[in-house]
């Protein structure tokens, strides 16, 4: 009979050590938990409107257009909080080696002319040079998984970039 009780006793002590050994395995928390991260890819050269244009003219005809004035041109981040925004950005520019902006903005004297045939409507707009990117959030959940949360396409401008004046319609 003690035979019996002193097995019984060791297998419960031998399953209780291994059930306190192996319980902080499965609820230990993963070290990167909640570390967030952008990853940029896919850039292209683009082009992105300024807010500078001329009137409209029906055709035949020349837009001539002379403006001292102050441009500006602005991301395309819709839904993305500021604070994140630039996080973003700080990541793209390393990524792209390009110095990309939430917002473009410059002051000077602008001409540009161009023909409008006849039988159409245009104005000319101005464009700046920006590039089209591929923005992906990751985050890493408690049990050490890479989950993706979101995937965007950005266009930004660039801080200096060249500027372009093209016909529309």
């Amino acid at each position: 009979m003690t035979r019996i009780l002193n097995a019984a006793l060791c297998v419960a002590l031998a399953s209780a050590t291994v059930s306190a050994l192996s319980a902080p395995a499965a609820f230990a928390a993963c070290a990167e938990s909640g570390q967030v991260s952008y990853s940029v890819s896919g850039a292209a050269t683009s082009w992105l409107p300024t807010d500078l244009r001329s009137d409209y003219l029906e055709g035949p005809g020349e837009i001539i257009f002379d403006a001292r004035a102050d441009v500006r041109a602005n991301a395309s981040l819709a839904g993305v909080p500021k604070a994140e925004a630039e996080r973003i950005f700080t990541s793209a520019r390393t990524s792209l080696r390009a110095t990309v902006v939430l917002a473009h903005a410059h002051a000077a004297r602008w001409t540009h002319s161009a023909k409008v045939p006849a039988g159409q409507i245009r104005r000319v707009q101005q464009y700046v040079e920006a590039r089209t990117f591929t923005v992906r959030k990751t985050s890493v959940t408690p049990s050490c998984t890479v989950k993706t949360a979101w995937t965007k396409k950005i266009t930004a401008p660039l801080k200096s970039g060249s500027y372009q004046w093209r016909l529309v319609a």
